[in-house]
């Protein structure tokens, strides 16, 4: 196999990739079409690409360029942002005592933070899903976009399963409201040869939202109904879940498992070796 010639990003590489990102985010920002965009959403977003993503240091990468948006988006206002509570920081606290929570992947890492903040505020996860992207190949050493496409994959909402199986113990807490944000983005890929010229080195660099395309809000458990199809039997098994909602086997599997942790399904016995599921009826 060839050696590739870039293991690790130096910081001298890294500003650079920052400078070349920021300017191809600042170029596609002109080209939106400000009327077809939500006006709040618009005004985040520029508020993100032309002042803070401009002033970053390379420490605040941690956060991406879709959490800041989402985070402006939901509340303009920088008062009531990043608030300490207890030992964790907020990435929104608003004047009735509410939290919400930006997090785009690593649901496990919420267990601490919901542990304190539910105790006393309603805490709204935002759980933003990439519906539609296009790729953007751009070489590393120039900045320049090498070429474009449009991904064909579209995310089902019940792939947010992947990460609520993570915090399954929670979801019926009758102050957790999940929203399940539905963007379009463009994501950019910084590309560049081994030192043998023969393979590619790739790496994500950040995604920048251009809109929403739904949101789905699921505040109380009955809100999980959604997720069992209405054609199903009433025994039906995870084979017959898969088909019915369109799912692969294994993310019918997880969405059988929250949908049982949160008493929409339960158990009711085995047809072979193949468990069965029920609505459980109130």
């Amino acid at each position: 196999m060839a050696k590739r010639n870039r293991t690790k990003i130096g910081i001298r590489e890294k500003k650079r990739i920052i400078n070349a990102t920021w300017a191809l985010m600042v170029d596609r920002l002109k080209q939106i079409d400000k009327k077809g965009m939500d006006k709040a959403f618009y005004d985040a977003l520029s508020l993100v690409v032309l002042n803070e993503r401009r002033d970053q240091g390379i420490g605040s990468l941690q956060e991406k360029t879709i959490h800041r948006v989402l985070k402006n988006y939901y509340e303009a206002d920088k008062r009531q942002q990043e608030i300490p509570i207890e030992g964790f920081y907020a990435d929104i606290l608003r004047d009735d005592g509410s939290v919400v929570e930006i997090q785009t992947k690593s649901f496990d890492r919420l267990r601490p933070k919901l542990e304190v903040f539910l105790k006393e505020h309603i805490v709204t996860i935002v759980y933003p899903m990439v519906d539609s992207r296009t790729l953007c190949y751009i070489d590393e050493d120039t900045g320049e976009i090498l070429r474009r496409r449009k991904s064909p994959k579209h995310m089902k909402d019940e792939e947010a399963f992947v990460e609520l199986y993570r915090i399954k113990s929670y979801l019926s807490h009758p102050n957790i409201r999940i929203k399940l944000v539905a963007l379009e983005c463009e994501d950019y890929y910084f590309e560049s040869q081994s030192a043998s010229g023969r393979s590619l080195y790739l790496k994500k660099f950040d995604s920048m939202p251009l809109g929403i395309v739904r949101e789905v809000d699921l505040n109380r458990v009955e809100d999980y109904m959604q997720f069992v199809p209405l054609d199903l039997e009433e025994d039906f098994t995870l084979k017959e879940y898969s088909k019915a909602s369109g799912l692969s086997h294994d993310l019918a599997g997880i969405s059988l498992r929250v949908l049982t942790e949160l008493g929409i399904l339960s158990r009711v016995g085995k047809r072979g070796n193949a468990y069965l599921y029920r609505v459980v009826e109130d």
